[in-house]
């Protein structure tokens, strides 16, 4: 049996984890893909060209832990991670093999950061959440945009404009959204996360086209991923929204999360009658704008704005560069660690130029 480490994809044949196994089939790292459906699995292989394949369920513990060896990176794709990440991550430390996952659950990554830091120290081990569209590209340009500012910076600001991002998302993608709204999410200030209601602040925020939109306040996991590498007072997520959106739910963010209780049984038949995923070109033709706004301690500001298409595309890509990263890097750093903290921010933006990916460094424009 082959030493050499491997990438164990973990929910390979969920709409994620179908597009993280074709871009490493296009590789040269060996790597295992497993799920729960052994049919399924066999039918990925076989149009995928790739022999090794493994029946995990990620509910089991010793079925995980089989799966699983000393030096190799797993890249879970197995949602919601909130239910599901969590035992995934602990076998993983147990067992002396890297993670890195496709997370946009902010919960979960805060509950990965406050309890699972020093084990993966103690282990040699590297936990990488969010090495995907979110949030790894926008805690990157942070940490670009903020290079050479007086420290601790006053604020930090992250806005996503991602127009029909709800029509062009998966089915783990609008449970994931459905559960933000109901449970709500975290915020940075004065040294601490606190928690706040979706859209319970609005902001105007002017985007790289000229345009002056509005944006709502929602649980972006830069507002975790940023304290942890930059000595920052405040750190926000934004989305921009429709008029509608934008005018309403300042007014009735407090009662939202017993509004989407009340309606979970019927949006949950919904979602199951729903597509796995948007079509192809549906997918590659979904477009997105990051802007990050960052302040120094002596008032100088500077912003990043970054452009690109297709978000599941580019996650693929990003989790398996982000695997690829903590191979190269193994035994030199180990812990619960940022997209930031793993790779070379600046670098990185630039790794994804060939697929679509721009961004430029500027100076903040007034709203």
């Amino acid at each position: 049996m082959s030493t050499q480490p491997r990438i164990v994809l973990i929910g390979a044949t969920g709409y994620t984890g179908t597009l993280v196994a074709g871009e490493l089939a296009g590789g040269a790292s060996p790597f295992v893909l497993t799920g729960r459906d052994s049919s399924k699995l066999g039918r990925l292989a076989r149009d995928l060209g790739v022999a090794e394949t493994r029946v995990v369920d990620v509910t089991n513990r010793g079925s995980l832990r089989r799966a699983l060896r000393p030096g190799d990176v797993v890249i879970n794709c197995a949602g919601p991670f909130t239910d599901l990440g969590e035992a995934v991550v602990a076998a993983c430390i147990e067992s002396g093999t890297h993670y890195v996952d496709t997370t946009g659950e902010q919960r979960f990554m805060k509950r990965i950061f406050d309890h699972y830091d020093r084990a993966a120290r103690d282990a040699g081990v590297v936990v990488a959440n969010a090495m995907a569209f979110e949030y790894a590209i926008g805690d990157c340009a942070v940490a670009v945009a903020a290079e050479g500012l007086a420290t601790p910076l006053p604020s930090v600001d992250v806005t996503y404009a991602w127009p029909g991002g709800a029509a062009a998302s998966s089915r783990g993608t609008r449970r994931s959204m459905l559960r933000v709204l109901r449970e709500g999410g975290y915020m940075y200030r004065g040294g601490e996360w606190r928690t706040q209601a979706v859209g319970a602040q609005r902001r105007t925020v002017r985007l790289p086209d000229g345009t002056s939109r509005a944006a709502l306040s929602f649980p972006a996991g830069e507002t975790l991923s940023v304290p942890r590498h930059l000595e920052v007072e405040e750190v926000r997520g934004w989305i921009v929204a429709g008029r509608y959106a934008a005018a309403v739910m300042p007014l009735v963010s407090g009662v939202l999360p017993s509004l989407v209780r009340l309606s979970s049984p019927v949006t949950e038949r919904v979602l199951r009658g729903a597509p796995d995923g948007p079509p192809e070109e549906a997918r590659k033709a979904s477009r997105f704008t990051i802007q990050v706004e960052a302040a120094g301690a002596d008032g100088a500001r500077r912003a990043v704005s970054v452009r690109g298409q297709d978000p599941y595309g580019l996650t693929a890509i990003i989790a398996v560069h982000g695997a690829m990263r903590v191979l190269e890097s193994a035994g030199t750093r180990s812990g619960v660690l940022t997209p930031a903290q793993l790779l070379e921010p600046a670098a990185f933006l630039e790794m994804l130029a060939p697929y679509g990916l721009t961004w430029n460094e500027h100076s903040p424009r007034a709203a």
